[in-house]
């Protein structure tokens, strides 16, 4: 005969036996979600540094193509998208879209981009919810090779050995647009298949300027200059130098070559009867 008592205290433990299977199953559920949402936030923290990091790479790059090789926004979305498509090919970066700024880059100077990618994020064990990251990087065009072309006319102009001729405008006289021309060649980073092989003109000047990555606006104010600026007026041509001062060449004050006056190609005060200015990279 089977004990009644006996079969009380087995039902007793299967019950509780039960229960704490339930709570074991339960914790280790719990456990193992904590992990993986731990998991899933490490995950999507590297993708958001990585993507930052790729943000960064093409923005610079884009800023040191267009310093180096000139260019417009068309030729900044392009070395842009190129750099994209680089790091997807060696890296896990999986970006999805990529954008410039075009304001930033023609008003500011600025290489300003903006990545997106897609992230999937389980909020269940059957749900998913798809994140959108998104990261911005911005390089400033610093006009580097500007700097290069106004050093190197600031020590033409101080050399008297050049004077001004149009006749004789190949070095080492100059006029004012092979003065612009030369500078541009010997230190701005251009060549003579991007300028041409015989100094431009005031007439062409303007033209080929742009196309080598220099931007036009109206002249309105010496304030608004930046050092490196190429200032036009119908005729004449001059370099901004900083400082409220012009590198360029002017008159042939005695008929004879070289400088004997230290006017002919010097650098003097910036005047206001300028009609546009060119400058490298933006406005």
């Amino acid at each position: 005969m089977i004990d009644i008592n006996y079969k009380k205290r087995i039902k007793k433990r299967l019950k509780k036996g039960n229960g704490v299977l339930i709570f074991g199953s339960f914790f280790m559920i719990l456990i193992l979600m904590i992990v993986i949402m731990f998991a899933q936030i490490f995950t999507m923290r590297q993708s958001a540094l990585d993507l930052q990091n790729a943000a960064d790479s093409i923005s610079d790059g884009t800023a040191t193509y267009l310093q180096s090789e000139g260019g417009n926004y068309e030729d900044a979305q392009k070395q842009a998208v190129k750099l994209k498509n680089m790091i997807n090919s060696n890296t896990k970066a999986n970006i999805k879209r990529l954008t410039v700024n075009k304001s930033s880059l023609e008003n500011d100077n600025i290489v300003s981009v903006k990545l997106e990618k897609k992230f999937k994020y389980n909020t269940s064990e059957t749900k998913t919810k798809l994140l959108h990251i998104k990261r911005i990087a911005a390089t400033e065009i610093t006009s580097g090779y500007a700097s290069g072309y106004v050093q190197w006319a600031i020590d033409f102009a101080s050399d008297n050995s050049h004077g001004y001729s149009q006749a004789n405008r190949t070095l080492p006289d100059v006029d004012c647009s092979s003065f612009v021309y030369y500078s541009l060649i010997n230190a701005g980073g251009f060549t003579t298949a991007q300028l041409g092989a015989y100094p431009f003109t005031t007439a062409d000047m303007g033209g080929i300027l742009q196309r080598n990555g220099f931007r036009q606006f109206p002249f309105t104010s010496v304030a608004d200059l930046k050092e490196g600026d190429i200032l036009w007026r119908f005729g004449h041509t001059e370099i901004y130098v900083g400082n409220g001062q012009n590198a360029g060449a002017h008159s042939n004050y005695d008929g004879q070559q070289g400088d004997s006056s230290g006017k002919e190609v010097n650098v003097k005060e910036t005047g206001t009867h300028w009609q546009y200015v060119y400058r490298l990279g933006g406005k």
